[in-house]
């Protein structure tokens, strides 16, 4: 009667000439299938990596033992198991087979198979630089978080652009075409898969002209206030407006007006037509009443704080 006979092995792939690549930190299982006829009976398995040349077999690996209950079978039929994984860590690059031992009471069969395993070296991880410059030179900067000399694969950069003085910031270029380029956000994310050349395009800044002013710390009951500005020799001025306490108020000073700009500025209650002055201020002359020594000193925005009789910039 037949006792046991191994009729094919795998290791992971089938045929053995699809030899599979692993690197030395993985683990090989092996898979092998015998047909049996007979009583119940326990069947021990032996297996072990390493070369087949012409001297034979030279194992290079730790062997592996296990032994499984084989049912009985009346008729021929066929089997197969998982023996216990091999660590690949001993080995050093190139091919290597596989041996494994089939015993029983009545039989001992041994099968070789040639190439079951590739051990190949590990890719090293991936690394990327990053080359940031500004167009035109001189006109910003740019921060890096982080800053690397290199980055590995995946890994988030952000940049964030400023403009000097006379510059705002544009878009976004460089190459090769990454995610975000051309955005014209100051702000973006980059993900490390390439190596990227990223150009910070800022444009010349159109000149303000503006003068932005809005009430800070108002006087309780204030509902109104109004503001005239000046030129320097106090001469040329743009007329008062009134405006809700919360309100801003915005003049375009003209291109032949001297800096700074005085003012005179009134903070009132006007409920219902009539008035109460309940804050006053200006810098047009020491002879005339509520006189301070204080001027606006550039295009730009600011708070008239009440509490301290100072423009302050926002």
């Amino acid at each position: 009667m037949e006792r046991g006979q191994i009729i094919a092995l795998a290791t992971e792939v089938i045929p053995p000439e699809n030899t599979p690549e692993k690197t030395r930190d993985d683990a090989l299982i092996a898979k092998p299938r015998w047909k049996y006829v007979g009583p119940a009976d326990s069947i021990r398995f032996e297996w072990q990596i390493g070369k087949w040349g012409w001297a034979g077999f030279a194992g290079e690996t730790e062997r592996k033992y296990i032994t499984r209950s084989q049912p009985a079978s009346m008729e021929l039929k066929e089997f197969t198991t998982s023996l216990p994984a091999i660590s690949l860590s001993p080995l050093s690059p190139g091919d290597y087979a596989c041996e494994i031992w089939f015993k029983d009471k009545f039989s001992d069969l041994r099968v070789i198979v040639e190439n079951c395993v590739r051990i190949v070296e590990e890719a090293p991880p991936a690394e990327y630089t990053l080359e940031v410059t500004i167009e035109p030179p001189g006109a910003g900067y740019v921060t890096i978080s982080p800053r690397k000399a290199t980055y590995s694969a995946g890994e988030v950069v952000t940049l964030t652009a400023y403009p000097y003085s006379g510059y705002e910031f544009d878009y976004w270029g460089g190459w090769p075409a990454y995610p975000g380029i051309g955005s014209t956000s100051p702000s973006i994310e980059i993900a490390m898969d390439a190596d990227w050349w990223v150009v910070a395009v800022f444009r010349e800044a159109a000149p303000v002209t503006t003068v932005t002013v809005r009430l800070k710390n108002p006087p309780s009951g204030a509902n109104r206030w109004g503001l005239t500005v000046y030129d320097w020799s106090g001469v040329k001025s743009l007329g008062t407006t009134v405006y809700a306490v919360d309100g801003e108020a915005s003049f375009d000073i003209p291109s032949d007006w001297a800096l700074p700009l005085r003012f005179w500025i009134s903070v009132i209650y006007y409920p219902d037509g009539s008035v109460t002055l309940l804050h006053q201020a200006q810098s047009l002359t020491p002879d005339w009443p509520n006189y301070i020594e204080e001027f606006i000193p550039d295009y730009g925005s600011y708070f008239y704080n009440v509490a301290t009789r100072k423009f302050e910039k926002f």
